[in-house]
């Protein structure tokens, strides 16, 4: 995934592309989501993370550009309602001075609120106009969604309905792919007579490549992303996790796991 990790002596902010996943009943939908992560450095160390809609990051990256050109401090405000509580984070750009030998010079600093914490994260002009840069672009590149149906037919979505809303309690809502691993071996024959009657098809030796929300396997074969599915069957006691190696039975028509087993 592009993105760039700024740091400070004591914290960091890190601005990257991931990939917003929702499942419903079989349908895979996935949307193009911007983070920052803001996370301190040292014995108290803590990291939050802010997932932005495309059109969320390029007002971010605007209010960064703003603040490096003009110093006004720059600030957004996001309530997220949970089941419990209403959480607000505040993402805020500024510029204050430092005076030294009788001089005065700026210094710029990205920071989080979220409830009682915050983390600050100081940086010089140059790196505010990078961050914004940076957050515009992405916002750009991030523009795109995808659906895909139970029957694994591919349709454009034109609804709000999958729409991901950041979740402060969650450090990790999006599966972030790894290297896609080597070619799967397929067997030219079903291993059993039950897979070939059914019309089903062993695949081995692959790679857990992400995760969803919901915390079930994808894996992929060639260039195709195949999902697992609550009513997929997993054999044998092992974890489920991004670069486990596994053997899978696919449905008829290969897109969806119905069974799955450790390699």
């Amino acid at each position: 995934m592009k993105g760039y990790t700024f740091y400070s002596k004591n914290a960091g902010v890190e601005v990257k592309a991931t990939t917003a996943v929702k499942e419903t009943e079989g349908s895979v939908a996935k949307e193009g989501r911007v983070t920052m992560r803001f996370f301190s450095l040292g014995k108290d160390s803590k990291a939050f993370r802010f997932v932005m809609r495309p059109d969320e990051a390029l007002s971010v990256g605007k209010r960064a550009l703003q603040c490096a050109e003009n110093g006004k401090t720059q600030t957004i405000t996001h309530n997220y309602q949970g089941a419990e509580a209403k959480f607000e984070t505040k993402i805020s750009f500024e510029r204050y001075d430092l005076k030294r030998d009788g001089s005065t010079r700026h210094g710029y600093a990205a920071t989080l609120e979220r409830e009682k914490e915050k983390v600050n994260v100081p940086m010089t002009q140059d790196a505010m106009v990078f961050v914004g840069e940076l957050l515009v672009r992405l916002a750009l590149d991030q523009a795109w969604n995808s659906f895909k149906g139970p029957d694994g037919e591919v349709e454009k979505d034109d609804s709000d309905t999958v729409t991901e809303t950041e979740d402060p309690k969650v450090e990790v809502e999006e599966p972030v792919k790894t290297p896609e691993p080597e070619k799967a071996e397929v067997s030219a024959k079903s291993e059993s007579a039950k897979d070939e009657t059914e019309g089903l098809k062993r695949v081995k030796n692959l790679q857990i490549t992400a995760l969803t929300k919901t915390g079930l396997p994808v894996v992929k074969i060639g260039e195709t992303d195949v999902y697992a599915s609550r009513k997929t069957k997993q054999i044998g006691d092992f974890e489920i996790k991004e670069g486990q190696v596994v053997d899978v039975v696919l449905s008829g028509n290969g897109k969806f796991i119905e069974e799955i087993c450790a390699a």
